[in-house]
């Protein structure tokens, strides 16, 4: 039966309630009452509480209500998956994965009913991705299918319809045989830059060339971090970009990552030559020690944004014709590619690079060098010709 009774308001004024037992909540295991309130008069109330317990009687007000069915699209369970995988991963990660959900997934699957996307939706999808971006479009059909895996997890769809998904293959591009830069293609490009003008683009180059890190790596760089005796770099953080572009410190990429990097003497000289030459470059340069003095900044001793050095490689390679043309990530390719043709075990390779799993360096970077290629043909002819090994 109802109970009935009066009330204030915040501003003073008496008002009346109904209130009727309902049961007990299924996942606390305590009482739930049903109120409705701001009557005016006492009857009101009454009748408000008799409507109450004719709901209960049938069945129409519970402990455990049914919900009604919510239909969810795929951006606002694409949402909900983010700020779990914010917890999950580096600001870094997160700020890239959203910016891919925003400007190549949602335009796309954003506005679908989740629980209405068929194979044949995201086949279509994943096709017209291909065509637009063939290196990429394996990376966004991965976000959209996390999202509907989260979706099947929470009980939103019944089965994943990206499990039946034929992927396209990337085509091997004619002609492109080596997509990095050998030893004569490496000093032709280093001839294309003055070091007495700019030094430390010469220095930056030198490191991902001689070195292997990732740009990343090498713009994090501090003086502290070189061991101009024993001539090795530390590798022990990283610059990325994080929510609206800001610059982010953060461990290497990967625990195999945070390594002892030996280097040649010739790059050594390079950098203790831009260490000197660093004070005259930054205005109200200070040294303290060295402590947390980055290798390369702004003249205002500000850190370039990791996307500088990009443009740079970009113009230098354009006003020289300089070919095949490579990305900055390409440089640690060349790095690892020149050490295997060199004779260097794979192994030590992956040692250097940071790589956790040698079979990485071996399916990645492992071809063999066109030079290589023609000095194994110039053995062949000359056994053949004389029988000799």
């Amino acid at each position: 039966m109802a109970s009935v009774r009066n009330y204030k308001t915040e501003n003073g004024k008496r008002r009346w309630k109904a209130t009727v037992y309902i049961g007990v909540d299924p996942k606390t295991g305590r009482k739930k009452y049903a109120v409705r309130g701001g009557k005016a008069t006492r009857q009101e109330a009454i009748s408000a509480g008799k409507e109450l317990e004719k709901a209960v009687q049938n069945g129409e007000l519970t402990a455990s209500p049914q919900k009604a069915e919510v239909k969810r699209k795929f951006k606002d369970v694409c949402h909900e998956w983010l700020k779990a995988y914010q917890l999950t991963v580096r600001e870094s990660s997160w700020s890239k994965t959203r910016d891919c959900f925003n400007l190549h997934i949602l335009p796309d699957l954003g506005d679908m009913y989740i629980d209405q996307i068929t194979a044949r939706d995201l086949q279509a999808v994943v096709q017209k991705w291909y065509k637009e971006s063939p290196t990429n479009f394996k990376r966004y059909f991965r976000h959209a299918k996390r999202v509907l895996n989260y979706a099947e997890m929470q009980d939103y769809i019944l089965k994943n319809p990206a499990r039946k998904v034929i992927v396209p293959r990337e085509q091997e591009k004619v002609g492109a045989l080596n997509d990095f830069w050998d030893r004569h293609q490496l000093i032709a490009f280093f001839n294309c830059i003055n070091p007495d003008r700019e030094l430390y683009k010469y220095v930056l180059f030198r490191i991902l060339a001689y070195a292997g890190l990732r740009i990343g790596e090498a713009m994090a760089l501090e003086w502290e971090d070189i061991d101009f005796r024993k001539r090795i770099i530390s590798v022990n953080k990283t610059f990325s970009l994080g929510l609206h572009g800001r610059l982010v410190v953060d461990p290497p990429k990967t625990r195999a990552s945070r390594r002892a990097v030996p280097v040649d003497v010739e790059t050594i000289n390079w950098l203790k030559r831009w260490r000197m030459e660093q004070a005259d470059y930054v205005y109200g340069y200070v040294r303290l020690a060295d402590h947390h003095q980055l290798l390369f900044t702004t003249k205002v001793g500000k850190p370039f944004r990791v996307d500088k050095p990009r443009m740079w490689l970009s113009t230098i390679i354009r006003n020289n014709n300089l070919t095949p043309v490579i990305s900055l990530h390409k440089f640690r390719k060349s790095y690892i590619s020149n050490l295997l043709i060199a004779g260097v075990a794979v192994s030590t390779v992956q040692k250097l690079v940071g790589h956790t799993d040698p079979t990485i360096t071996l399916q990645i970077y492992a071809r063999v060098h066109q030079e290589q290629e023609f000095e194994a043909a110039d053995k062949l002819a000359e056994y053949l010709k004389t029988g000799k090994k």
